[in-house]
């Protein structure tokens, strides 16, 4: 009787968690930074080195003390070989496009057509949220054209600041991207 309790109880946990990685405004897990998340978190190690040899650990933990939404790329997906041949200019300007401050977006917060503000300036610094129909999570349009999309979502990292992984690298561009009109009443 009691073997059985405990893994009734076992089971139940196993159930909020799982029911918890799957809702869209809960926070997965918590780390107590970006840094503490990057570099602890087993498939964000590539990025986590780039980090590291572009000296910039420091600027990124300064991440937790505002309110942002965080997007990293996933392991599988980033090109470490490709990062170390940027300066460290233009590594910072990449990974100050994977930074939206002032709001800390968990997926279900995150609208069709919604334009996001990343620490690039300008229109450069604009990514386009597009929610599809029957998908389970948004993808993310660059001002470069590319679509990347969220792969593992609200991972909280300090206080006020969300992470979610990326199935790519997002790269600015040049292009302007105007919210979507409102649809026809």
């Amino acid at each position: 009787m009691r073997a059985f309790a405990l893994l009734t109880l076992a089971l139940a946990a196993g159930a909020a968690v799982a029911c918890a990685q799957d809702t869209p405004g809960a926070i997965t897990n918590s780390w107590d930074s970006v840094v503490d998340l990057i570099s602890n978190k087993g498939d964000t190690t590539e990025i986590w080195q780039a980090v590291q040899e572009a000296d910039l650990a420091d600027a990124l933990d300064e991440l937790t003390n505002i309110t942002a939404t965080v997007f990293i790329p996933w392991d599988a997906v980033f090109d470490a070989d490709a990062a170390a041949n940027l300066t460290t200019t233009e590594l910072v300007e990449v990974l100050k496009y994977h930074v939206v401050p002032g709001q800390a977006l968990t997926l279900d917060e995150l609208t069709d057509g919604q334009v996001l503000q990343t620490l690039v300036e300008g229109p450069a610094g604009q990514l386009r949220v597009i929610v599809s129909p029957n998908a389970q999570k948004p993808i993310l349009e660059t001002s470069s054209g590319e679509q990347v999309p969220i792969y593992q979502f609200n991972l909280g990292a300090g206080p006020d600041t969300i992470v979610h992984t990326i199935r790519g690298l997002l790269v600015p561009g040049g292009e302007t991207l105007d919210a979507a009109a409102p649809a026809a009443v």
